[in-house]
């Protein structure tokens, strides 16, 4: 079975799990990442924790349903995210 989400693209799907969806997803350093609002709610794409808040490295600024967040890493590492208007929504990218 093929999957429906496009590479280098994540879907911000709301408050029902998995939230951002592939919720984990890897990427190379350089790649443009683009999220995408398919919901009806305000969201955002922050860096860093629910528990230790923003962490500064990104930030999208409020999405309201429709809009897109592009984002690019120049540093591999592991990026955690979360949406600062609802903490439980969370995801990682893996950049290499």
């Amino acid at each position: 079975m093929e999957s429906s989400v496009e590479k280098d693209k994540v879907n911000i799907l709301g408050l029902e799990s998995p939230f951002y969806s592939p919720n984990i997803i890897s990427i190379k350093a350089g790649e443009v990442l683009t999220f995408d609002n398919i919901d009806a709610n305000f969201h955002t794409v922050t860096s860093g924790t629910q528990e230790y808040g923003p962490d500064g490295t990104f930030d999208s600024g409020l999405l309201k349903a429709g809009d897109t967040f592009e984002l690019t890493l120049d540093k591999p590492g592991t990026y955690q995210y979360y949406c600062t208007i609802h903490p439980n929504m969370v995801g990682t990218i893996i950049v290499s």
